[in-house]
């Protein structure tokens, strides 16, 4: 997410961020719970609930944050290798036999 964008995040907004715990780096939904306002970059609390897990605050980097829905002038390298990983799994031959 661009300095800008990140912020300008207000609680309530909605993001996805980037499982950090996850080897694939698959996206959590969430929700700006705390912003601490400080010179250059904001300190952003995201509340996550992964599946399976409570519900916990998170305070990751800015670029592993996108806005919901999506922009679509934002890159990410890590969107793009999930994008290439599912377009992989669904070209697989399957098993008519």
């Amino acid at each position: 997410m661009l300095r800008t964008a990140w912020n300008a995040l207000r609680i309530g907004d909605l993001v996805v961020v980037h499982d950090t715990r996850d080897a694939q780096m698959n996206l959590l939904a969430g929700v700006v719970e705390e912003i601490q306002t400080m010179r250059g970059t904001n300190d952003i609390g995201i509340r996550v609930e992964p599946e399976g897990h409570p519900s916990r605050i998170l305070r990751p980097a800015r670029q592993i944050v996108h806005l919901v829905p999506a922009t679509a002038d934002e890159e990410c390298w890590r969107c793009e290798a999930i994008e290439a990983r599912l377009d992989t799994v669904g070209a697989l031959p399957t098993d008519s036999a």
